[in-house]
């Protein structure tokens, strides 16, 4: 009887006729378990590929996995706007089989906290993130080359993004309004533009500005590097020789060793940081996300075997 039913579907979606995505006519299709009406047309009937263009979503469903085969068929697309403003939305799994994501797809989901993109998507519509407030992680999967314009634009609770080491574009106001975010940007993006990365709106002034403490990590003489440089944001090479270089004066002696002791005994004492974001990658020798006195100590040594030559 199964059998039967994916026959009959095919069918329904792949006629004999050569059909184009455009000239197909819409199947619904419900995923079984959880309510949701996906409404699709075939991305490419040699391959029995369908691309999901609108979507019902129960209005209590707050996890939500794409599944990778509808009845039968590959999801490889999923259109704009698919969920757009879906507030309730906290999760989402996107399937494997995923080549493009259409633009402000999933924008205003203001409840989404991550997003893993799967490695074979490689096409990103612009602003398809964007104003998801709740949304702290994304990992960009391997083979995505361009992030869009405005893609994760006021996504104001974004700390930790994860790049593909073959990205080669950053597109304008990508990361547009990203305060929190520290980012690393592989060597291999050749293209950064406009407020892409560490700019915000000044409410005082009515224009556009760096964020006062923002750090972008990448390699020396990068884009990311002219980049930092042309917007006023901090700008480090975690591989140079300055890790410990607390008040980054170019050389790492006793003077930083000191003063990371100041600030550590500052925080024991309920301080708020007095460090920047950049003095506290440096200060944070042994990496393991604080800064104290063991930092303090490995600042000491590293201090005394540039004395000696070793």
């Amino acid at each position: 009887m199964k059998r039967l039913a994916a026959i009959l579907l095919a069918a329904a979606l792949f006629p004999a006729m050569k059909t184009s995505a455009e000239d197909s006519l819409p199947i619904v299709l419900t995923e079984p378990g959880t309510g949701v009406s996906y409404t699709c047309s075939v991305t490419d009937p040699d391959t029995m590929s369908i691309t999901i263009v609108s979507a019902q979503v129960p209005e209590e469903l707050t996890d939500l996995v794409i599944p990778d085969i509808l009845g039968g068929c590959r999801v490889t697309a999923l259109g704009e706007k698919l969920f757009l403003g879906c507030e309730k939305l906290s999760s989402v799994t996107l399937p494997d089989t995923l080549v493009s994501v259409g633009g402000m797809a999933f924008s205003g989901c203001y409840g989404l906290r991550e997003i893993v993109l799967p490695d074979g998507l490689t096409e990103l519509g612009s602003s398809c993130f964007a104003g998801c407030g709740a949304l702290s992680s994304a990992v960009l999967g391997r083979d995505l080359e361009r992030i869009p314009e405005r893609c994760f634009a006021a996504c104001s609770s974004l700390t930790d993004v994860q790049l593909p080491d073959g990205l080669a574009a950053i597109g304008d106001e990508a990361f547009f309004g990203c305060g929190d975010l520290t980012m690393t940007v592989p060597s291999s993006v050749t293209e950064i533009g406009v407020n892409a990365i560490g700019v915000r709106y000044d409410l005082r002034t009515g224009g556009l500005a760096p964020f006062d403490d923002f750090l972008i990590l990448g390699s020396d003489n990068s884009t990311a590097d002219s980049y930092a440089r042309e917007t006023g944001v901090d700008f480090i090479d975690p591989t140079d020789l300055l890790s410990g270089d607390a008040d980054r004066d170019g050389c790492v002696d006793a003077a930083d060793a000191s003063l990371v002791l100041v600030e550590y005994a500052h925080l024991l004492t309920g301080g708020a940081p007095n460090f920047s974001r950049a003095q506290q990658f440096r200060a944070d020798i042994n990496s393991d996300g604080t800064v104290d006195s063991s930092d303090a100590s490995d600042i000491l040594r590293k201090y005394a075997d540039i004395l000696t030559g070793n």
